[in-house]
């Protein structure tokens, strides 16, 4: 796992042993990367991100669910109020898209 992200390579890890570590809060968007708390055995890491798909960590995962959001981005039309847009069409040469 040396080329993953530190990120996910810190919460896999920890999901491998009894501990699990909790990087941000989804409700309150605070940081908790230093709290650990404990995981019963049968819990279930969720990650959530595009990137979870790399090819580099296709040995961590043993269930992988994909969701589709083209009725998302065809109602809430997040593209029309952006800023900016970053191209990763090329991963190596991410390009910054103004608007």
């Amino acid at each position: 796992m040396k080329d993953t992200p530190a990120p996910v390579r810190r919460s896999v890890s920890t999901c491998q042993q009894p501990p699990v570590l909790c990087q941000r809060n989804p409700l309150t968007q605070r940081t908790h990367a230093d709290a650990v708390t404990q995981a019963p055995p049968d819990a279930v890491l969720i990650v959530d991100g595009v990137f979870a798909f790399r090819p580099e960590l296709d040995d961590l995962w043993e269930y992988r669910i994909w969701v589709e959001v083209a009725v998302y981005l065809a109602e809430a039309d997040p593209l029309s109020r952006v800023d900016a847009t970053v191209d990763n069409t090329e991963f190596r040469r991410p390009r910054l898209l103004a608007r």
